[in-house]
């Protein structure tokens, strides 16, 4: 019998991943690749061809995907690119200010890949606070140590840690990363107060962490991208003048009747007159919600409603009862805002009478 020299400790530690699991993981991950392997050698000779349609399926998908986040650089797009980019260069943040569907956090995106660096994204909303910011407590680490060697003698430890996460402000400001912070007036203004010194003296105050540092200075790399909407929006807050004063305001405005047609014929894959086609229908609902006094529908619908026509094989004309359809769908908000208590159905076809006209 072999024997052992030392003392005997039994130690019980809490952990989420024991050696125990481990095993078990493996031997149930071996199983399933087995598993797996023997379903591929009997399956039957048509199961490549599913893959390989699957495997397309995806990769389509994620060309529409990338084909939606890009931005079709006009004139003045690459103009405002070109100013913002020499901005952020030279140490000052850019905020882009717009209506909604005018292209500004797609902007801020392509700008952002311009400096080739981590991109750090936050939205603005009332419930962000300076934990979100700069991080916070997320729980407990409990260790247990017994030892019982000497049967009389029963040695008992505990410890128990913190646990922290670090904020995507301060995560962003450490490592010199590219903040957007997309619609940052819709935060309250009290939140936003730690963006004063961030943008002025270049440290970030670390209030509330309990770490022994108070602030932390900028990383010379730190770039800041803003974007806001009109403040006669819902849920706006009326930013400090102190903030504004900070930074570099650039509006943002819907391109021209040309570029619309470029940026839709490049993105959905249509003709120019389909574009066209769009944009007047686009228009008619535009001049409908001013008569009334409601909201404006964006361009943004405008890019829905090509992109769904075009994947869809929806021809594009006013009078084709499925775009019709189609472009009601799309418009569905702005459409209820308009009826003024008339009954859906009968609103609609006089509306869709409307459309035709165009």
């Amino acid at each position: 019998m072999a024997t052992t020299n030392g003392r005997k400790q039994q130690t019980q530690k809490k952990s989420s991943n024991t050696s125990g699991n481990s095993r078990t993981s493996q031997q149930k991950n071996s199983s399933q690749n087995n598993r797996g392997q023997s379903k591929k050698i009997n399956a039957p000779a048509n199961t490549k061809s599913k893959q390989t349609t699957s495997e397309e399926q995806g990769q389509s998908k994620q060309q529409k995907i990338s084909t939606i986040n890009k931005i079709v650089e006009t004139d003045e797009m690459q103009s405002i690119l070109e100013r913002s980019e020499k901005y952020l260069t030279s140490g000052y943040p850019v905020h882009f200010t717009g209506a909604a569907g005018v292209g500004k956090t797609t902007l801020s995106f392509q700008l952002a890949r311009r400096f080739n660096q981590p991109v750090t994204l936050l939205n603005g909303n009332e419930s962000l606070s300076n934990t979100d910011l700069l991080g916070g407590r997320i729980g407990y680490t409990s260790d247990k140590l017994i030892d019982n060697y000497v049967r009389k003698v029963y040695k008992r430890e505990d410890q128990i840690t913190e646990r922290w996460s670090t904020g995507r402000l301060l995560e962003a400001v450490k490592n010199g990363h590219t903040l957007i912070y997309d619609e940052f007036t819709r935060s309250l203004p009290s939140t936003n107060n730690l963006f004063l010194s961030v943008l002025e003296e270049g440290i970030l105050p670390l209030y509330g962490t309990q770490r022994n540092e108070s602030f932390i200075t900028v990383h010379p790399n730190f770039k800041a991208i803003f974007t806001s909407n009109p403040e006669e929006y819902a849920g706006v807050h009326k930013s400090q003048d102190a903030l504004l004063d900070r930074m570099i305001t650039i509006p943002v405005e819907d391109p021209n009747k040309e570029a619309q047609v470029s940026i839709l014929t490049e993105r959905a894959s249509i003709s120019e007159k389909e574009a066209e086609t769009i944009i007047k229908a686009l228009d008619w609902a535009k001049s409908t919600s001013r008569e009334n006094d409601t909201h404006v529908p964006s361009f943004r619908l405008a890019v829905m409603t090509a992109m769904l026509s075009s994947e869809h094989e929806v021809k594009i004309d006013v009078k084709n009862d499925d775009f019709q359809q189609l472009f009601f769908d799309v418009m569905g908000h702005y459409f209820l805002e308009n009826i003024q208590g008339e009954d859906v159905s009968e609103a609609q076809k006089r509306m869709k009478e409307e459309l035709k006209k165009v």
